[in-house]
């Protein structure tokens, strides 16, 4: 057996490049046969128990005996501009560490059953990422990707109420549900948050991205690590404005990028 390895989960990077990290020393515990760990340190979206506030998976280290000699590893996302791995391994670790814990799976089941079974949902990612790594892309031009019609049921995921308003204004007959609160808007990272506020926000969002999952039709982009996340989730979802398959043989870590440039 390898030597223990423990990640610890920190304030320097978003949710989903955090978890695509995590997923790079993961991976390389299994190949080197080693037990592993998961701790956290003024992580951004902890309340209480860190990963565990809301998750089932993954073991926290031992208090006692304590770990003899463990590899510690932080989120630090130059390490893994080389990556090592083929994306069928992130696929991997997707479906065996994203298990949320049963009252968030409940509130998934709840929230998907108030819809048809055809629902429609889209991701849309604006907030920070509009300011260098993302193009603006209106909700009329992504809608006029998917097929549909006037009275379609549409879940609308993001991180901005004022997508959810545009939603409203380019079908207005058609049914629009979503779990984000109207005060939401624009870039608010890097703002004070309440432990309260952290739970709801970060419940909110891991709730939204499962019934995201659960749809038969899901679209979203590919330029953000959520946009990426769920395509590797779920190979069925469809990005916006140009679709592509996932080469799982691909090797690159999703922090970076899903497409295959040679495909």
């Amino acid at each position: 057996m390898g030597r223990p390895m423990v990640f610890c989960l920190d304030h320097t990077n978003g949710f989903f490049a955090t978890f695509f990290i995590m997923c790079n020393a993961y991976i390389a515990s299994k190949k080197m046969g080693s037990p592993f760990y998961i701790t956290h340190s003024h992580w951004s979206y902890a309340y209480d128990q860190g990963w565990h506030d809301y998750f089932v998976t993954l073991r926290p280290p031992p208090l006692l005996p304590r770990l003899y000699n463990p590899i510690k590893v932080g989120c630090d996302l130059a390490r893994f501009y080389k990556p090592d791995f083929p994306l069928a391994e992130y696929i991997t670790c997707i479906r065996e560490l994203f298990v949320l814990k049963p009252d968030l799976r409940r509130r998934v089941d709840a929230l998907v059953a108030t819809m048809p079974p055809d629902y429609i949902a889209v991701f849309v990612r604006r907030g920070d990422k509009l300011n260098e790594e993302a193009h603006y892309i209106s909700f009329a031009d992504i809608v006029r990707l998917i097929p549909h019609s006037n009275t379609s049921t549409f879940f609308i995921q993001t991180d901005d109420y004022g997508v959810v308003e545009e939603a409203a204004r380019t079908l207005p007959l058609a049914r629009i549900v979503c779990t984000v609160p109207s005060t939401k808007r624009g870039s608010f990272h890097g703002t004070r948050r309440s432990p309260r506020q952290i739970r709801e926000e970060t419940e909110e969002m891991l709730v939204g991205l499962s019934v995201c999952l659960r749809s038969s039709s899901c679209w979203s982009d590919a330029t953000s690590n959520v946009g990426r996340f769920l395509k590797l989730a779920n190979p069925g979802v469809h990005i916006y404005p140009e679709d592509f398959t996932v080469n799982p043989s691909y090797v690159m870590c999703p922090a970076w990028a899903i497409k295959d440039p040679n495909v």
